[in-house]
């Protein structure tokens, strides 16, 4: 019997060691309490619905519109406008404080943009009402979307979560990935125009917190740090959207 209790005691002693650690800071369960990243979680939800209503159902309406072959253009040149943006995204944070601030906006408003104008459709279904330059501007938008998420949003969560970068990426991935598991599993059974509508309120309200996180936290995602003079903000409107007195910067190889 006095084994017995030993053994059961040195379980609930682990029981309760783990559940301590599942808490600590670099855990999941932290990650959810680090309103910096609850901030950031409707972007990345906004980001996993885009990234399951255009291969779920755009990609569909270019088939019915203008053919299977088209598809493959279509999200080429999506990753064309990608690739763009996040090359012009790493030459700009080199020079301007707020070029990230920058940069998760234009994304914001592509994605929104891309939305929107799948979300005005005559009809639910969209397919006779799509025309080739329609459908053109929503995959540019749509590549540029992703890009923002895929740079800029990934190195500000590394930015906030320096000494323990796991389970901030772990909440960047679950949150996303959730969000685009659900979309491919619920969207084909909407209509296009619907879909479309519940992406452009995702990506408002994402945009909306981003903003929130960008002014409370700064550029970085930290409240703290010393400026560089030699940094030039590259659009003074979004640079007055940081908290006052954050002028914090990284080295240049840091910025991305």
């Amino acid at each position: 019997m006095a084994a017995l209790r030993d053994a059961s005691r040195t379980l609930s002693a682990r029981v309760c060691a783990r559940a301590t650690a599942l808490t600590r800071r670099g855990s999941l369960a932290h990650a959810f309490r680090d309103p910096r990243l609850l901030l950031l979680a409707p972007t990345n939800v906004a980001f996993g619905l885009m990234t399951s209503f255009f291969p779920a159902k755009v990609g569909g309406l270019v088939k019915a519109a203008e053919g299977v072959a088209s598809v493959g253009w279509y999200f080429a040149l999506a990753a064309a406008s990608s690739a763009l943006l996040t090359l012009l995204a790493m030459v700009a944070s080199q020079k301007f404080r707020s070029a990230r601030a920058v940069t998760i906006l234009i994304g914001a408003a592509s994605f929104g943009t891309a939305s929107a104008s799948l979300a005005v459709c005559p009809t639910a279904s969209c397919t006779a009402s799509l025309a080739h330059l329609q459908l053109f501007l929503c995959f540019i938008c749509y590549g540029a979307g992703v890009a923002a998420w895929q740079s800029i949003c990934m190195a500000l969560v590394g930015d906030m979560s320096q000494s323990e970068p796991h389970a901030a990426f772990a909440f960047l991935k679950f949150t996303s990935c959730v969000a685009s598991a659900v979309g491919f599993f619920v969207f084909p059974t909407m209509s296009a125009r619907s879909v479309a509508r519940v992406c452009l309120g995702a990506v408002s309200v994402g945009a909306l917190c981003v903003t929130l996180l960008l002014r409370r936290y700064g550029a970085n995602g930290t409240s703290g740090g010393s400026a560089n003079k030699d940094e030039r903000p590259l659009v003074p409107v979004v640079s007055l959207s940081l908290r006052a007195g954050d002028t914090s910067t990284r080295s240049s190889g840091e910025k991305l």
